[in-house]
């Protein structure tokens, strides 16, 4: 193997691979190249084995064992190689030992048959090393079945924030939606009516932010017109709240898009009793309305506000320091949850996250949408999501807390709530000494 390397050098291979790269760099859209540049890479491979055999004496089963031997050895050590690529690098592989193998075909014929015997041994060898190698992790998703996650975000507009909250916002939605539609996830803005009118006239500006969502093709959904929570409001002023909402919602929609099918319960609570809960309920399921039931809360929002404080204050090292950490604190939370759905189902249910529609979520969704994918999801509609048979577990959790429904479920069947990942401790502090003023 090292008079293989060794070859390589004397024959100038590695200037040579570097010119090609820069060929292909050039000509990148042209297949004609690719396809030449990969023919010459594996003639080199072969004239440097033929070369190794050249220089020894009856070294042809030991080499092609030596080359079988060290890809298995890369393979059990490598557990993240994609099966494709590895089955790439096994093609490659299997066609050196077969002519390392037939090189000197002159051969007595006994000797032929020994040759041939020892490659069909070692290509078997090499086959079961690729397929045992897989990477766990694809092993599990087909077992399981694809992963979906929905995302709704709460609430649009978003709130103001910054010394230029008009447009900074506009900007904002304007970039989000950008990003929701370059990687095709179908989300729903939950509208806060009194963040675009008083309930008589309209704010233009924020209720054209809104219109952004309606006029890029995204379902809108309704909260509260305003961002109450139903454990310490009366049910009746409760349900004018959001049937004052949805006299908004219908003045912003008019006759574009679909009209609103859900309600995200503000702050994810669904109050203190029983019986309040079931009226409301009752009250949205005459009206036409469901209401979301979110697998994956966090507390985005806390960094977020952090975020919009370190733009304020134009600290470029804190909107940095904030984005990094968000992105770790973000990936603890799924592995949280997945956690949730494997315990309790067996499986990975259709997830729902609630979100809302921030600079720092805007600024982080390359790193966000390409982690989701990442862990095997697919972007669905709520709609979509909420049909997973998981969503009809029965659950009575009554609390000014607003949880998940993971939790709602686990605390419901009396079992052990997981320990959640905490908030950055600077990430606390900030929310803590600065929010009063932007409190809704």
């Amino acid at each position: 193997v090292i008079a293989h390397e060794m070859i390589h050098i004397r024959r100038l291979d590695p200037l040579v691979n570097a010119l090609q790269s820069v060929i292909e760099t050039i000509f990148f859209y042209h297949p004609a190249v690719w396809w030449i540049s990969r023919e010459i890479r594996r003639e080199r491979e072969f004239a440097a084995d033929a070369g190794v055999i050249a220089s020894f004496t009856d070294v042809r089963v030991d080499y092609a064992r030596a080359l079988t031997k060290l890809e298995e050895l890369r393979l059990s050590v490598n557990q993240k190689t994609p099966r494709l690529a590895a089955a790439l690098n096994g093609g490659n592989l299997m066609q050196r030992i077969e002519r390392i193998l037939k090189i000197k075909t002159e051969a007595r014929a006994g000797q032929t048959a020994w040759t041939a015997g020892v490659a069909l041994l070692l290509t078997s060898a090499l086959l079961t090393a690729l397929f045992l190698s897989t990477d766990t992790e694809l092993v599990n998703a087909q077992t399981r079945g694809p992963k979906k996650l929905a995302i709704g975000f709460v609430s649009i507009p978003p709130l103001d924030r910054t010394p230029n909250a008009p447009k900074d916002g506009d900007a904002t939605a304007r970039l989000l939606i950008e990003q929701l539609k370059r990687y095709k996830v179908p989300a729903t803005g939950f509208l806060q009516g009194g963040m675009i009118s008083d309930g008589e006239k309209m704010f233009p500006v924020r209720a054209n932010i809104a219109r952004l969502w309606i006029d890029a093709g995204f379902e809108v959904g309704l909260g509260g017109f305003k961002h109450i929570k139903l454990f310490n409001t009366p049910v009746d002023d409760y349900i004018a709240n959001v049937e004052k909402n949805e006299q908004v919602a219908k003045k912003l929609l008019g006759d574009q898009g679909l009209p609103p099918r859900y309600f995200s319960y503000p702050y994810l609570n669904t109050g203190k009793a029983v019986e309040d809960r079931a009226k409301v309920e009752g009250w949205l399921a005459s009206h036409g309305y469901t209401s979301v039931k979110y697998t994956i809360d966090n507390q985005e929002w806390m960094y977020s506000y952090a975020y919009d404080m370190a733009r304020n204050d134009n600290d470029v090292n804190t909107i940095k320091e904030i984005r990094t950490a968000y992105m770790a604190y973000i990936t603890k939370m799924f592995d949280h949850f997945e956690a949730y759905s494997t315990d309790m189902f067996g499986r990975h249910i259709s997830q729902t996250m609630v979100l809302t529609p921030s600079r720092l979520v805007t600024d982080t969704g390359d790193e966000f949408f390409g982690m989701v994918t990442k862990r095997g999801y697919s972007f669905v509609t709520i709609d979509e999501a909420q049909k997973d048979p998981a969503y009809k577990t029965p659950e009575d959790f009554m609390s000014e807390a607003g949880i998940s429904w993971f939790e709602r479920w686990t605390i419901t069947q009396k079992r052990p709530l997981r320990e959640e990942p905490n908030v950055d401790a600077y990430v606390w502090r900030t929310w803590e000494s600065r929010s009063g003023k932007y409190k809704n």
